[in-house]
């Protein structure tokens, strides 16, 4: 019998505090082992772009701007098996943010398969590389991804996981160090790949500052970089929420001494949301806030290992999706 990946534990959330993993009040706080001392603000942007609008648009449309602003950010790109027909997302998803990914995705995904989207690459990773952006790979195909991860037997994401990973090295000519679980769903099978990759580093989860994962007793050796802001799609369209109170929340989550990793997707921040993004990142270098790679907030968290974190995932609910995703506990 084939084995099974094993699911993380799951734990109800706390919905009146929590957004992505902690509490509001926490976002942007210092007080925590592995911090970088000093006056510095620091941003690091992880771009998602996962649809041929979003390859041909979105993505350039923000390099672009990064290019204006003297930033430099993550990209990680969409590699793997054969993308099938899109699957419905849930109507509490589509209802209110995570339908805008999800409308742009279904849109644009629907005649197209993971073997043409990385063939629209080649443009995207040339411009990238050229000005200084990393790399880093993720999986396209979310549905099949979804269920080898929480159903599948082992093998088969192993795999799945193996076959994005060869993609990205021979579309970029460059080692893999670095992967991002979509939607933020992991486990220890996917925990035990990169661990046996011998990654930098995975951002495959929600929590505060870099750590090193645990799950049920067992210690992972890959460094988590996890998101530590709420995304777009899962705050646009929040009752009360409008554009102002928007830009003010995410300016006033930055502060000194730790760095804030903010996920980003074509699709949105670089389409149909371009301006309001513009004037969040103009607002941020305004306030002093420095644009780093994520490999840099790794390296720099992996040089001072006295004070790097262990810490357990639980798979908690938070607002704005439907699904529960991998966060620090």
């Amino acid at each position: 019998m084939k084995k099974r990946a094993e699911p993380i534990h799951r734990e109800s959330p706390n919905r009146s505090t929590r957004i992505n993993c902690v509490s509001l009040s926490s976002a942007g706080r210092t007080n925590r082992p592995g911090a970088h001392r000093g006056n510095i603000m620091e941003v690091a942007l992880s771009l998602d772009a996962d649809s041929r609008a979003g390859v041909l648009e979105g993505a350039p449309a923000l390099l672009a701007l990064f290019d204006r602003l003297e930033i430099r950010a993550t990209i990680f790109l969409s590699f793997g098996p054969p993308l099938e027909a899109p699957v419905p997302r849930s109507s509490r998803s589509m209802a209110r943010t995570s339908g805008l990914l999800g409308r742009w995705i279904a849109r644009t995904r629907s005649a197209i398969t993971s073997e043409r989207l990385a063939a629209l690459l080649p443009p995207l990773i040339a411009r990238a590389r050229s000005r200084g952006h990393e790399l880093g790979a993720r999986p396209a195909n979310l549905q099949r991804w979804r269920d080898d991860l929480e159903q599948g037997p082992i093998e088969q994401f192993r795999e799945n996981f193996l076959a994005a990973s060869r993609e990205f090295e021979v579309s970029t000519l460059q080692s893999l160090h670095s992967f991002s679980s979509p939607d933020w769903l992991a486990s220890p099978a996917l925990f035990e790949l990169e661990d046996e990759r011998e990654l930098l580093y995975a951002s495959d989860t929600r929590g505060t500052s870099p750590f090193l994962p645990s799950i049920d007793g067992r210690n992972f050796k890959t460094l988590q970089l996890p998101v530590t802001l709420p995304t777009w799609d899962e705050v646009l369209g929040s009752p009360g929420l409008d554009d102002e109170s928007l830009l003010a929340f995410y300016r006033s989550s930055v502060r000194e001494g730790i760095a804030q990793v903010h996920r980003i997707h074509a699709e949105i921040e670089g389409m149909s949301h371009f301006p309001l993004f513009e004037r969040l990142v103009t607002g941020w270098k305004s306030d002093g806030v420095r644009f780093v790679r994520l490999e840099t907030v790794a390296r720099r968290a992996l040089s001072r290992k006295d004070t790097l974190r262990r810490r357990d995932i639980k798979r908690r609910e938070i607002p704005g999706r439907d699904r529960r995703v991998a966060c620090e506990s």
